[in-house]
């Protein structure tokens, strides 16, 4: 409807346009045409007045001959009419040349030569009552006779432009008729045109309007369907929905609501929402405590929490969303209220099972702390008395004592060590320590200077990077992290092949990093840095086995150590907020992933 209006009105607007136009046009038509047509008699007037000036002349030099053949007084006077006619004859042309300057030119240079002819007939006149002076009128009329063809030519020359002036101006009519003629033809087409659009358009909008009533009650019927299902679905949700005006006053009311709260929805109609609801103020104890607010549920919901309050007057914990819509300039709101008091209770056991589990990893870290650290007495005893047992008593023993005694010192090493690794990971797992800006390009110059002997052993390669500085990291801990990398990396070579060590870095976005690598921020930024040799490598399927303390994929006989080294290597990364993460391939060597935040 609204469609066929706009295009009806544009239809109106284009015809008043087009009148308009036609009219203006037909207006400026007639303008120019009046204004040709009194050109053209203008045109007419001069020619007409060259006419008459051209007789006067003529009939001043009849009268002029005719005195000098008779000496009549009478003819004399007739002379002096023909001069009054002419000199009357130059006025009247001149106003008709006035607006001609090409013309106005001429008519001064007639001016002159007319005057110029009368004032040498005036002569000859004067002359004839002298007797002896025949000589001298002869020549003033040969004279005049030079004048009077100037005159005839200057006044032929005037007629011949008023002519082509004339014909212009005709001809101009004929144009300025024919555009007349075919805007007149193009408006009664336009007129057309429109006419048969309008006819069109209105029959369309007729179509149009039976469609729409069509439409109109079908979609009635719909409505009608729609808001039953409405109505059905909003009964048969698990959370209360609630509808309220801009006031809280209480519109719509679903059956879920009624068992909730315990309160019938005729009940509930046209009362306030705050009634029922309100934030909560103080849950610091166990009893619920909530004070009223009639602007609250219209704030920033994210910030409150919430309690609704039963018919007999229990109170129980609520999560509320809304929306809001507005109709007729007047603002409406929905209400989504779900019970969450079991949840706030499996919430605050969690809390609880967490602060046990937090007590008892700090218990654990404690004894293992306590324990690596107080055994090593005891264990350096054994290891004491045992070199002297050795270097006293070797002699008095059998070969299987020896061998015993072997055995044990063998063994006190290895245990010696394991209480070492284990308490130099309890250090780390207790606290990330002093923090500092530390230059990793350093620290890696450091590591690589402590192990050259066993890198000029190997003959290994290392292919290196610059590496970013780190604004608040442990140096201890970082130098740690670096050697256990390098270590592991000459550790694990291939026999009869030199090491060949790259170590890489780069800035990644989050959610550029590898998709095993968790709990970092997609849209945070991270220094990335990989580690990556040519060794036996591992089966990826043992990754998690190599950060887990005290395993080992090899035994003791094969390669030295504990297989403490990469779980102490993880616990730093995670002691300042990154992650270490490793890829391998059996026989094609291994890469370690160190993720740090650049902002650390």
């Amino acid at each position: 409807m609204a469609g066929f209006r706009f295009v009806l009105l544009g239809g109106l607007v284009v015809v008043c346009v087009a009148c308009i136009g036609f009219i203006y046009l037909s207006n400026n038509n007639l303008k120019r045409a009046d204004e040709v047509t009194e050109m053209v008699k203008d045109s007419h007037k001069v020619q007409h007045a060259m006419e008459t000036v051209l007789k006067s002349t003529f009939e001043l030099e009849a009268a002029n001959r005719g005195y000098i053949i008779t000496r009549d007084k009478d003819v004399n006077a007739s002379y002096d009419v023909a001069k009054q006619t002419l000199l009357k004859s130059l006025e009247r042309c001149r106003d008709y040349v006035s607006k001609k300057p090409e013309q106005l030119s001429r008519m001064d240079q007639l001016d002159s030569l007319i005057i110029n002819r009368m004032l040498l007939l005036d002569s000859v006149n004067q002359l004839l009552d002298q007797e002896g002076r025949d000589s001298t009128i002869n020549m003033l009329l040969i004279q005049g006779d030079d004048v009077m063809d100037d005159m005839r030519l200057l006044v032929n020359t005037m007629k011949s432009y008023e002519k082509k002036e004339l014909e212009r101006r005709e001809a101009l009519i004929d144009s300025n008729t024919e555009k007349s003629r075919k805007v007149t033809v193009l408006f009664g087409i336009l007129t057309i045109f429109i006419a048969l659009l309008g006819y069109f358009l209105i029959e369309k909008e007729r179509v149009t309007t039976r469609r729409f009533q069509e439409e109109r009650e079908l979609a009635f019927e719909q409505l009608e369907s729609s808001e039953l299902r409405y109505k059905n679905l909003i009964d048969s949700a698990e959370d209360t929905i609630c509808v309220t005006d801009n006031s809280g006053n209480v519109l719509l009311w679903s059956e879920a609501g009624e068992s909730m709260f315990g309160h019938g929805e005729t009940f509930l109609l046209n009362k306030k929402l705050q009634d029922f609801v309100y934030p909560l103020r103080d849950d610091s104890t166990t009893e619920i405590t909530s004070a009223k607010s009639d602007d609250a549920l219209f704030k920033e919901m994210s910030k409150e929490k919430w309690v609704g309050q039963k018919k007999n007057g229990q109170k129980f914990r609520v999560e509320i969303s809304r929306s809001s819509w507005k109709e007729n300039e007047e603002v409406f709101f929905a209400f989504n209220i779900r019970d969450i008091s079991i949840r706030v209770k499996n919430d605050e056991k969690l809390q609880e099972l967490l602060k046990d589990v937090s007590r008892s990893n700090e218990d654990l870290e404690q004894f293992a702390y306590v324990a690596s650290h107080d055994l090593q007495e005891p264990l350096r005893k054994i290891r004491a008395f045992g070199d002297r047992l050795q270097q006293v008593c070797e002699e008095d023993l059998s070969d299987r004592g020896k061998e015993y005694l072997s055995r044990m010192q063998d063994g006190a090493a290895r245990m010696q060590k394991l209480i070492q690794d284990l308490l130099s990971f309890s250090r780390v797992s207790r606290n990330a320590g002093e923090r500092e800006q530390v230059d990793l390009n350093k620290v890696l110059t450091t590591v690589l200077s402590d192990f050259s002997m066993r890198i000029e052993e190997t003959q290994a390669t290392f292919d290196t990077q610059d590496l970013p500085v780190l604004k608040k990291a442990n140096s201890t801990q970082m130098h740690q992290l670096f050697q256990n990398m390098v270590s592991n990396a000459l550790k694990f070579r291939k026999a009869e092949t030199s090491p060949q060590i790259r170590i890489k870095y780069e800035i990644r976005r989050g959610n550029a990093l590898d998709p095993d690598i968790h709990g970092l921020d997609p849209e945070s930024t991270y220094h990335y840095i990989t580690v990556s040799d040519n060794g036996i490598g591992f089966d990826q399927k043992y990754i998690d086995k190599i950060f887990t303390i005290f395993q080992r994929l090899h035994g003791r006989n094969a390669y030295e150590g504990t297989g403490i080294g990469l779980a102490v290597c993880r616990k730093i990364c995670e002691n300042h907020g990154g992650f270490l993460h490793a890829i391998g391939k059996p026989g094609e060597g291994s890469t370690f992933i160190i993720v740090l935040p650049s902002n650390l």
